[in-house]
């Protein structure tokens, strides 16, 4: 045989034996690689990647990073898979598909206490709220309409509380006193804005309220001299005023300045003594100058027509307003100037003709410089002995003018003389008191009086601005 011939041969048989044991293979690529499939019974095509890898084993968990968990297997329900960021891995819940069981007591990470994961009620209804009873949660089942959850009484839990009936009938004003209402017959209305009450409103004393609001006013109530007096008040800064008592049941009596010289008065006669002149520069208006010297200027009602009164009938108690100015720089003399203003039975120039007139029924404003700097409240019975005198504390200023007041309640509150003092000039300083010892006589009746007198020569002044009084019921 010839060469040629037998080394094909040679060649072709070991082909054939290589291709038996790695199929798929030419016999260039000739290895030591081996290859076993089990399985398969019939013709199955298998791909591959087109690069160098490493055939994944069940010998050994399949990481993250080989798209496995890392786990060798994964439990039933009851478990969670976990990753820490490079391994997944498996945790166990408390109970079958809950993350906390519904069986068992577990301890909750991060917490404080130990819960127990079941209510003590077993029917859970819409609307039912959970509360803890300081070891666990129960039910907190809802209740009747317009129930409230409130803080019991020794702050130790939640409970549910009504609201308080509402008492009365349709239009009546309730208020917070145990769900009582004004009573049956009393209504309170609103409409078109407009309120309507059909019982007493009483208003209580108060301070002046802030402005009121550009077309309305505020109703209220302020003192004067201890006399509850109705006030209003609008959009204006300076715009409060008393609401007048009616002048045609209650007496009274208006004195002020008019022309050169003159007064007028409503409700009175006027008696005045003195060198007179008009005056149209004072700060409050046009007033009349009386000077006075050795001669007592004074400006009075001539008819006695006010009485602290004795019993509740008829007319009786009093309310004395004046005020005056002390225009000049000066009023000391060592003689002394002597004022006063408010009620006496003395007519004339007896009330200050001396710096402690006796035998004198009398309460009003007084000055002397030769006994006091400050304005003092006298107090006179009607006997010889010297007035009691009560110092307001204001000191007696030049070039100032007062604001002063007297109330004598009516019968049979007449136990008190009240006062009240204001220098509205400097608008600081004000006063208030009351009168209790050697009051005017009950049953005597007094003037109102403004008089003024100096033991020297020197001519002074005092501004009449005005001076009012009525019986206040």
């Amino acid at each position: 045989m010839p060469l040629a011939l037998l080394a094909g041969v040679l060649l072709s048989l070991w082909s054939v034996s290589y291709a038996s044991s790695n199929p798929g293979h030419s016999w260039l690529e000739v290895g030591d690689g081996k290859f076993v499939a089990t399985g398969p019974t019939a013709l199955r095509t298998y791909s591959f990647p087109d690069a160098s890898a490493k055939v994944l084993s069940t010998s050994t968990p399949v990481t993250i990073a080989q798209g496995g968990t890392g786990a060798t297997f994964l439990s039933p329900a009851g478990y969670v898979v976990v990753s820490n960021g490079s391994v997944f891995s498996l945790k166990a819940t408390a109970g079958t598909g809950l993350l906390l069981g519904d069986t068992a007591t577990q301890t909750l990470s991060h917490t404080v206490d130990v819960w127990n994961n079941s209510t003590t009620d077993t029917g859970i209804m819409a609307g039912d709220l959970f509360k803890s009873n300081g070891s666990k949660f129960v039910r907190f089942a809802t209740t009747t309409a317009l129930s409230y959850v409130k803080v019991n009484a020794a702050g130790t839990d939640l409970e549910w509380a009504t609201l308080d009936p509402i008492a009365g009938s349709s239009g009546e004003l309730q208020y917070n006193s145990g769900g009582a209402s004004w009573g049956a017959t009393s209504s309170l209305a609103i409409s078109g804005n407009v309120l309507t009450v059909d019982k007493v409103l009483t208003l209580s004393t108060t301070t002046l309220p802030t402005v009121a609001a550009t077309g309305t006013v505020k109703l209220f109530n302020r003192q004067i001299a201890s006399r509850e007096m109705l006030k209003f008040r609008t959009s204006e800064s300076s715009d409060y005023s008393v609401l007048q008592p009616s002048l045609f049941a209650n007496y009274f009596c208006l004195i002020r300045p008019t022309t050169i010289g003159t007064y007028n008065s409503l409700g009175c006669p006027v008696a005045s003594n003195g060198t007179l002149s008009f005056s149209a520069t004072d700060l409050y208006g046009s007033t009349t100058n009386a000077t006075f010297n050795a001669t007592a200027s004074y400006v009075y009602s001539s008819s006695l027509n006010f009485i602290r009164g004795t019993t509740a009938v008829g007319q009786n108690g009093f309310f004395y307003f004046a005020r005056i100015g002390f225009p000049d720089s000066s009023y000391s003399n060592s003689s002394g100037v002597r004022l006063i203003f408010g009620m006496t039975d003395q007519s004339t120039n007896a009330s200050c003709g001396s710096d402690n007139v006796t035998n004198q029924d009398m309460i009003a404003f007084n000055y002397s410089t030769a006994l006091n700097a400050n304005w003092r409240v006298a107090a006179d019975d009607g006997s010889a002995s010297t007035p009691t005198y009560v110092d307001t504390g204001v000191l007696f200023t030049n070039s100032s003018t007062y604001d002063m007041y007297l109330y004598a309640p009516p019968y049979p509150d007449i136990s008190n003389i009240y006062w009240r003092i204001d220098n509205i000039t400097n608008g600081t300083s004000t006063a208030e008191g009351v009168a209790t010892t050697q009051l005017p006589g009950a049953s005597v009746f007094l003037y109102n009086v403004a008089c003024a007198d100096s033991l020297n020569a020197v001519t002074r002044n005092f501004r009449f601005v005005t001076m009012y009084a009525e019986v206040p019921k």
